[in-house]
């Protein structure tokens, strides 16, 4: 009964099938079993982010960083939280501190990059996830975000090169890819190829 595992690992389980309350309920008996644990904390921060409470959600992360000033993860998610609170310079502080913690981690980079670019850094933005999937060409984020930024400036056929490699397993993730890749087909004039990917992802489509 004083083992705080079962009820992270429940929180974890409830987590992935979309039960927030009871990751709630479960994460919170985890940090009530075993307050110095930083992975009670942070997972209950993972339950209170996907219940829309990003403060509580930042205590939470910031509570594992203070137990673990390595936990990467802990504080790519407490940036996660201050930028949903509408604190853009201490998301991107956090975003660093999660690479100085674990240089290169591609998921901090993603989001780094993203906060340069919301402050007017596009072009240090696009180099950091440029040197990123150089790197590592499995970074997920960094693709999705760099087609993005390219769809945007309307260069459709290098975000559809980009987009061109095995798409990843997760489903949202995969969901984002197809849906960038429908719309650099749409802007390459190929509309027809576009529906076949939206078709493709048991989405309607319309038109010609």
């Amino acid at each position: 009964p004083a083992d705080p595992a079962p009820a992270l690992n429940l929180a974890a389980v409830r987590l992935t099938l979309g039960e927030v309350p009871a990751a709630l309920e479960a994460a919170a008996q985890a940090v009530r079993l075993a307050p110095e644990l930083p992975q009670a904390h942070y997972t209950l921060g993972l339950a209170q982010l996907a219940d829309h409470q990003p403060q509580s959600a930042a205590e939470s992360f910031s509570a594992a960083t203070q137990r673990a000033p390595g936990f990467a993860d802990a504080w790519v998610n407490l940036g996660l939280a201050h930028y949903a609170m509408g604190d853009p310079a201490t998301a991107e502080q956090a975003m660093r501190r999660a690479l100085a913690a674990v240089p290169g981690y591609p998921l901090a980079t993603a989001n780094l990059a993203v906060f340069l670019r919301l402050r007017g850094g596009g072009e240090q933005a696009q180099a950091m996830l440029r040197d990123l999937l150089a790197r590592n060409p499995g970074a997920v984020e960094a693709r999705l975000n760099l087609a993005a930024w390219l769809l945007h400036d309307e260069k459709a056929e290098e975000a559809l090169a980009l987009l061109s490699v095995t798409p990843p397993r997760d489903a949202n993730a995969r969901r984002h890819w197809n849906e960038q890749r429908a719309l650099a087909l749409i802007q390459l004039g190929d509309p027809h190829a576009a529906r076949v990917v939206l078709e493709a992802m048991g989405k309607p489509t319309s038109g010609p």
